[in-house]
Order: structure tokens, then C-alpha cells, then sequence
């Protein structure tokens, strides 16, 4: 008798585990012995899902990206973009708030795309996917250079969210996102 599927109960509890373990040890520290305890699996279980570490980091690091870029598209549509944006920074900002010890494991994703191809192929295509996103918005409500607007808008959330985490937290990321979008669309 085959045994019952239980992935879709198995690897969320692992890339959070994952998730936990990254941002106590980083990711070049942690152990998947850590990871597969944190779940409460065996290392054996971890490796029915993941190949090796690699593959957890970077299915962590495509649940990141999906889930902000799912975020954007919820925004309902009525408002103007500036407003949209503004309605998802709040939320994002409130997920940074409540997540805040994961700030460091998303910086660790970007020193990986410095030096590995697939990590940096995966992170530029979130950027290029995030800033068409964004440059749709603009477009519909007829902001002129949409495209080099959006990109404004990427360079100055993804600066922001840099000095929120240096800053250890302390910086207003929503109030100052909010302000700087508006600032950037007039």
C-alpha cells in the first residue's frame, strides 16, 4: 500500500523550519540536522523534498519572491498606483515587523546571487517581474516613462528595506516607503 502524500503538509513546515534555522545560524551555518529537528522530521524526510541545502535555499527564497509579487497583484484596482503601492507597503511593511529576524536571511540571498548564477538568474527575474508589475500600474493609470518610474520605485524600496534592517528595525520602512513613492510620482 502506498504511503499517503504528505508534501503539502511537509515542505511548508520544512522552509519554515528552514526559514527559523536560516536566520539563527545564516545560511552557510545552518545545518540540515538543525532544519529537519526544527520541523520535527528526519534529516531523511528533508532529502524526500530537497536534493541538498541549495535546493531548500532557493525554494525559500521562490516562496519570498511569489508571495510579495502575489501581494502586489491583490492590491484591488480604484485607486491610483501610488495609492495601491502605498496599501502594499503596508502590508509588506507589517510582515517585516512581525518577521524581522528573516530580514537578515533575505540580505544572505542577495550576497548568493554575487556569487552563484542561479541565484543571481533567480533574484533578477523577481526584480524584472516586481518592476513590470509596478510599470503595468503606472502605465494604466498613464504615468509617462512607466518603466523607468518602476524601476525608481524597486531601487527605492529595496534601498529602504537595506536601512530598515541595518537600522535593526528601527527605521519607519512604511511611512517612509509611503513617502518616497509619493514623492517619486508627483
Amino acid at each position: 500500500m502506498p504511503r499517503p502524500d504528505r508534501s503539502h503538509e511537509r515542505i511548508p513546515a520544512i522552509l519554515g523550519a528552514a526559514a527559523k534555522i536560516f536566520a539563527r545560524d545564516g545560511v552557510q551555518g545552518a545545518k540540515l540536522d538543525d532544519v529537519a529537528a526544527e520541523a520535527g522530521l528526519s534529516k531523511a524526510a528533508i532529502y524526500l523534498y530537497f536534493k541538498n541545502k541549495d535546493a531548500l535555499v532557493f525554494a525559500l527564497l521562490e516562496q519570498f519572491f511569489d508571495a510579495n509579487l502575489s501581494a502586489l497583484k491583490m492590491i484591488p484596482e480604484g485607486n491610483s498606483t501610488a495609492d495601491r503601492l502605498c496599501d502594499w507597503l503596508a502590508i509588506v511593511g507589517e510582515a517585516m515587523e512581525g518577521g524581522a529576524h528573516f530580514q537578515s536571511v533575505g540580505f544572505e540571498f542577495l550576497a548568493l546571487a554575487g556569487r552563484d548564477d542561479k541565484a543571481r538568474k533567480m533574484v533578477l527575474g523577481f526584480y524584472e517581474q516586481y518592476a513590470a508589475t509596478i510599470a503595468e500600474m503606472l502605465k494604466t493609470d498613464g504615468v509617462p516613462n512607466s518603466t523607468e518610474k518602476a524601476r525608481e520605485i524597486v531601487a527605492l524600496l529595496e534601498g529602504l528595506n537595506l536601512l530598515w534592517m541595518v537600522h535593526n528595525g528601527e527605521l519607519e520602512f512604511i511611512k517612509t516607503a509611503q513617502s518616497g513613492v509619493r514623492a517619486l510620482l508627483g
